[in-house]
Parts: C-alpha cells; structure tokens; sequence
C-alpha cells in the first residue's frame, strides 16, 4: 500500500477492485455488506404547483459520506433534488427520469424548463433533479471558482 494515500481511498480502491472481478465473472457486483441504506426526504407540500404538474423539494445524504467519510465538503453532504410529478398519469405505471446536472448546468431551471416539462406535457413523466455536489446549496462557502 502507498504511505500518501489515505486508508480510505484505497479501501474504495480494492472495493473498485472487487467490483470489476465480480462483473467479469458475472456476478452481483454489490454485496450485501456494502448497501447503505438511503433515507429520502421529501417535502410535503410542493414548492410549486401547476396545472400538469407539481414540484417538489427534497434531499439525502450522499452514500459517499458513509464509503468514505470527510472526503466531501460538509456543505456537499446532503444531496439536493427537485421532484416534478405529473397530476395525472397515463396508466398504472409510473415512470420516472432521473436528470444529471451538465458542467455549469446550476440549480435546476434548465433541466426542469427544457426537459422535465416537456416529459410531463408528452409522456406524463416524472424527473427527478439531483443538483451536483460544489454547485447551488452543495457549493463549499470558501469556493471561489463560478461553479
């Protein structure tokens, strides 16, 4: 083991490890072990309501404080979503789109605008948008770069 690299990246390093031999052998790559149970909060009135369409807050705190802890600044911790949910669905099933921020992409205007709305007015589909850690409310206080 290298003396530079903290205990805790190489633990993640030999879980990486495991993870390819698992896909390789064509097992399960995530062991039992390894789950961290993820507590959702979601606000219980909507931030916004429209007429297709209601929009809610939510957060979590990110799995990647409990694999390797202190590695994320605090304000990175809890990961920030937006929830847009049709009124009305098509049938009984209830799909939803999960909406990744692009580099730059901040809150989640562009996404909900340009993506999320059309889904709900065409396909009667939910998206789900997670902010970016270092960026919005998950930006560290002493970062000084735009992102």
């Amino acid at each position: 083991a290298c003396c530079f690299v903290p205990e805790q990246i190489q633990l993640s390093a030999v879980r990486a490890e495991a993870k390819v031999r698992c896909l390789k052998r064509g097992e399960r790559w995530w062991p039992e072990a390894w789950r961290v149970p993820l507590q959702v909060c979601l606000g219980e009135r909507p931030v916004e309501e429209q007429s297709d369409c209601k929009i809610l807050d939510g957060h979590f705190v990110s799995p990647m404080a409990h694999y390797v802890p202190g590695i994320m600044p605090i304000e990175s911790v809890v990961a920030r979503f937006q929830f847009i949910v049709p009124k009305e669905w098509n049938s009984r099933y209830r799909p939803v789109c999960i909406h990744l921020a692009g580099t730059g992409d901040h809150h989640y205007w562009r996404r909900r605008t340009l993506m999320a709305r059309p889904m709900i007015k065409e396909a009667r589909m939910a998206s789900l948008l997670l902010e970016n850690p270092y960026y919005g409310c998950r930006k560290p206080k002493d970062q000084v770069d735009p992102a």
